[in-house]
């Protein structure tokens, strides 16, 4: 039977693991560390928000057996449990698919996905891979900055508070936030982009050519790349492209691989000459919004 406290549980315990080795000048170890209790605490903080709703919404399949398993086990007849077990899937979603189902129910989940796609893909090379092959930069910026105001934002739309989640490290980490925030300004830095390419493409529009090259570029690249979806420009307002990447799971009852949903790794204008990649570039523009527009 799935109970959301339990996730509630399992969240605080694993980041407040995770706080404690978060800090400036990490070493390897403790970079580590933080990285995979961040990557689980957040995971199970989704898992916590979307379970609160409906127990059986953590499950990959919400068909009858499995549902009843999940949220009205005790109400079984007792002759009939064996039956609804051995029917019912019980795999849960992986995290990518919860910050997927989770933003239907929390706004902090939908406006922090890019950071969290990009905690997974970190947690996956910790995991899988020698850890030698981690972005150092990238991930400090993400456990340093970043992990704070997801706990923060997302906590708030739960009956959980930040100081439960992150232990008695709330103010320290607070605070190294707020001074990487204001090292990067990332703010400043997309808009002065976003300016730059805006009057880049002003000085463009009226030269002969230009607007009819752009647009054949564009299609060209969306008729013959996958991967490829159209989006409005952050900057000049013109048809872009959206590189996304989909989160794709598996269904080891029906041996198929599916996916869950996508997110946007890149986004490139021909017309102004834009282009972001970086995660928290594209969490400005709110990039996994424009190609839902």
């Amino acid at each position: 039977m799935v109970i959301s406290s339990d996730y509630a549980h399992d969240s605080i315990a694993q980041l407040s693991i995770a706080a404690g080795y978060i800090k400036a000048n990490m070493n390897n170890d403790e970079r580590t560390i933080a990285l995979v209790f961040s990557a689980i605490g957040i995971e199970k903080l989704l898992k916590f928000v979307i379970a609160e709703v409906n127990p059986s919404f953590v499950l990959k399949s919400q068909d009858f057996e499995s549902t009843v398993l999940a949220c009205h086990r005790d109400q079984v007849a007792a002759e009939r449990i064996g039956d609804i077990e051995s029917k019912a899937k019980t795999d849960v979603l992986t995290m990518r698919a919860a910050v997927q189902r989770a933003s239907f129910f929390s706004a902090a989940a939908r406006k922090h996905s890019q950071v969290i796609h990009a905690l997974a893909d970190a947690r996956d090379i910790a995991v899988h891979r020698p850890t030698r092959e981690l972005d150092v930069a990238k991930v400090d910026v993400l456990l340093t900055r970043d992990i704070y105001r997801v706990v923060e934002d997302v906590s708030c739309s739960t009956t959980l508070s930040i100081d439960q989640l992150l232990g008695g490290h709330r103010g320290r980490l607070s605070n190294l936030s707020r001074q990487i925030a204001e090292r990067d300004n990332v703010q400043a830095k997309v808009k002065a982009l976003l300016a730059e390419s805006l009057e880049l493409w002003a000085g463009r529009q009226t030269r002969g050519g230009v607007v009819e090259g752009a647009e054949a570029v564009t299609q060209k690249c969306l008729s013959m790349m996958d991967n490829a979806v159209s989006c409005v420009c952050p900057a000049c307002g013109n048809k872009a492209i959206a590189y996304v990447e989909p989160d794709w799971d598996f269904d080891a009852d029906d041996q198929v691989v599916y996916a869950t949903g996508v997110s946007v790794r890149e986004i490139k204008c021909f017309y102004c000459s834009l282009m972001l990649d970086e995660y928290d570039e594209l969490q400005y523009v709110r990039a996994d919004e424009l190609i839902k527009g």
